[in-house]
């Protein structure tokens, strides 16, 4: 097996650094604590509490289509998640730029109590 090791790695001119492609990462998380608090969150501009369990979602830098991979889930906060879940928007609400997240406990739109994790992978415009 060979080993590579190496301080830095530019591109063939000797000088830029090097663009990778074809790769793929997370171009979204957040996790929001409650309907209007952002805990922690990359590429999120802003969301909007629209209703009992109903986030929207207004990402800083859109995507190139809004046919992206995403997940999402729902802590309860009340130690249990049985009957707890969050389900992103259908494809009508689904742009490049903004998407929503509904949250639900026992089959019942629900403000989480512990917070909504989403992460969102796809390319940027």
């Amino acid at each position: 097996m060979s080993t590579l090791k190496a301080d830095t790695i530019v591109a063939a001119d000797g000088t830029s650094p090097v663009t990778l492609t074809k790769q793929s990462a997370a171009q979204h998380f957040s996790l929001v604590v409650t309907s209007n608090t952002i805990n922690k969150s990359l590429n999120l501009a802003s969301i909007v509490d629209e209703g009992t369990g109903r986030i929207k979602y207004n990402f800083t830098n859109a995507f190139d289509s809004r046919w992206y991979a995403y997940a999402s889930h729902n802590m309860d906060g009340g130690g249990h998640n049985d009957g707890s879940g969050a389900n992103t928007s259908d494809s009508d609400t689904l742009t490049a730029s903004v998407m929503y997240v509904f949250t639900h406990h026992n089959g019942s739109a629900n403000d989480s109590e512990g917070g909504v994790g989403l992460t969102v992978t796809g390319d940027l415009a």
